[in-house]
């Protein structure tokens, strides 16, 4: 009999537990129910054809960033150019983790064009607002200008309307404080 492998043992026992023969699909369950460290066992082992399907590589970039592995995840997106919202989205978030609020938001402006193949488009659209206000307000940290006070708040209302029937959402929430906080900087 043959020995089975590594990868074959994984798969089969995901294949059954999910009920799915798909690897893609296994994979993205895999990330849904939150086993990360699975997922990306399950990932490394794909033929690379299959690990460069844009499905594949959201579900990496997902279980990288849930998992709290920013920095790989940071290099897993530099080496991937998927045309995908939450792949530009993610690549925002990574850097403005890295204090690069200005390539976040060219990031951020290029996730706004695109459609969003395995997400919800109009949520990631809060989620771009987001992110915007967050660059808007690390840019006014940077230089105390009236002009990025403006711009900053501008982003953090745009965040609260587009939360309004949601005031309980930790983006309205940190919007109302992100507000309070601007108004009470002075400017140069």
């Amino acid at each position: 009999m043959p020995k089975r492998t590594k990868r074959q043992t994984l798969l089969s026992r995901l294949r059954d537990e999910h009920g799915v023969e798909d690897a893609l699909t296994i994979l993205g369950k895999e990330v849904a129910v939150g086993r990360y460290s699975q997922a990306l066992s399950l990932y490394n082992e794909l033929p690379s054809e299959e690990a460069q399907k844009p499905r594949a590589v959201i579900s990496k970039i997902r279980a990288l960033e849930q998992s709290g592995r920013y920095n790989e995840a940071g290099r897993f997106l530099a080496s991937n150019r998927i045309e995908d919202c939450e792949v530009y989205l993610a690549r925002a978030r990574y850097l403005i983790r890295n204090s690069r609020f200005r390539e976040a938001e060219a990031a951020l402006e290029r996730a706004r064009s695109l459609p969003a193949a395995f997400a919800d488009k109009a949520a990631l659209t809060g989620h771009i607002k987001y992110y915007l206000a967050e660059c808007g307000t690390g840019l006014f940290r940077t230089k105390r200008t009236q002009a990025s006070k403006e711009t900053a708040l501008q982003r953090w209302y745009d965040v609260k309307y587009a939360y309004r029937n949601d005031q309980n959402h930790r983006f309205f929430q940190k919007a109302n404080e992100s507000i309070r906080a601007l108004w009470a900087v002075q400017t140069d």
